[in-house]
Formats: structure tokens, sequence, C-alpha cells
């Protein structure tokens, strides 16, 4: 089955560039309010600063990881500052495009983020899971737990947490995570694997989970083995 793509856009120029073979499109309508962005099926949300509840993409960002971890969330926006693409990455969002987008440039950005995540045949699957300390991953179905009680991670947020579990006890750098989680060199530093790093040790700490992330400065990240 195709996944879904649903686009929130009053931009009729970036709307009619946005054609994806092989997914489901649909443009959301202007009465969609932000209730049927946190309940959406879609697989795929592309956000354009341009959009009928005139917040930013960084805002509607944040609303929507309120409520879903699940959706991939893509930016749109006119600026290419790096500053920008930051903030909207620290938000939520797992890419950020400059406006004109290039579709087969979201095209290949989305077939990067599935390509970490398990097919429909792979969630049926088991014995998939990573035990360390009182943390459990389950990469079938990309779910994340302390003590049997869940913490809900973002797409972004559980591919670091497995690759830092995955590598126990050893330091992890912020490049590697960068190159591996977004799959590309990132001309604004570190800060957007900073972002998820610090989001993931508070979403520890108030599960009370003796797992802790220790941050080695100028080198990166590590999770010490007990």
């Amino acid at each position: 089955m195709n996944k879904k793509i649903k686009i929130l856009s009053t931009d009729n120029k970036t709307i009619e560039s946005l054609q994806f073979p092989n997914y489901e499109v649909e443009l959301l309508a202007v009465e969609t309010g932000l209730e049927g962005l946190l309940t959406t099926d879609a697989d795929v949300l592309i956000i354009d600063e341009s959009n009928p509840f005139s917040l930013s993409t960084v805002d509607i960002s944040k609303i929507i990881r309120t409520k879903n971890s699940d959706v991939v969330i893509i930016a749109l926006a006119e600026s290419d500052l790096s500053t920008t693409k930051i903030t909207n990455l620290e938000a939520g969002a797992d890419d950020y495009q400059v406006k004109p987008v290039e579709p087969r440039a979201i095209q290949a950005r989305l077939g990067a983020i599935f390509r970490r995540l398990p097919s429909e045949e792979q969630e049926v699957a088991t014995g998939s899971d990573y035990q360390f300390n009182d943390l459990q991953l389950d990469t079938t179905r990309r779910m994340c737990f302390v003590r049997n009680q869940e913490v809900i991670l973002t797409q972004n947020e559980f591919a670091t947490l497995l690759r830092l579990v995955q590598n126990k006890g050893k330091v992890v750098t912020r490049e590697f995570l960068l190159k591996d989680i977004w799959e590309r060199d990132f001309d604004g530093g570190s800060r957007p694997i900073d972002g998820v790093i610090r989001r993931l040790r508070k979403k520890l700490s108030d599960q009370q989970s003796e797992t802790e992330i220790s941050v080695l400065w100028g080198h990166g990240y590590r999770v010490e083995a007990q």
C-alpha cells in the first residue's frame, strides 16, 4: 500500500510542484483544524510556512509532536539560514526544505527516512528487541519502554537512542549521528543532534530511568553499560 502524504499550504505554486510518484498525495483543506493534524492518518505531513493557521512551521511542528510522534514532518520555508533549519529540526521536523521546493529532493529524503523504519511485513516479526538497563527498544514497532512503560519518541529520537544503545559504553560522535540520522552533512553544526539528545535525556529522566546519556563535550555521547 502506498504511503500517504498530506500537504498543508496556501501557496498554489508550491502545491502544484509537489507531485510524488508512488505516494498518495492529498491537499489538506483550508478548513482543516489543528485537531485534524494531531489525529491525521498520514505517513508524511508537508507543512508550509504559508498555511491557513498563519503559524510558523516551528510552532506547528511543536503542536503536532505533543500528540503524534510517528508522522514524518517536512517543513517548507523561504529562509536558507542555518539557524532556521536548526530551529525547525529541534522543534520536531524530520527535514527542512527551502522554497521553491524540488520534489525529487523531498522524495529522496523520505526514502532515507523510511529505510530506517520497518516494512509492514517486518512489523509482524519478533525478536528485534534491544534490552539495556531498564530500557527496551522494539525496532519492528519503533517503540521504547522503560520498565514496560512506553516512552513516546519521534523518528529521530528513536534512531538516535537506538544507535547509542547499539554502541553502549562507546562514544558516539555528533558527526556520526548527524550523518546516520539525516544521511547528510549539515552546515549548521551539531545543534540538531544536541536538541534530540536534550529531549531524550528529559524523557528518560521523566520516567526515572536508570539509563543516562552522558555528554562528552567536544566528542559526542555515550550510554554506560551496567
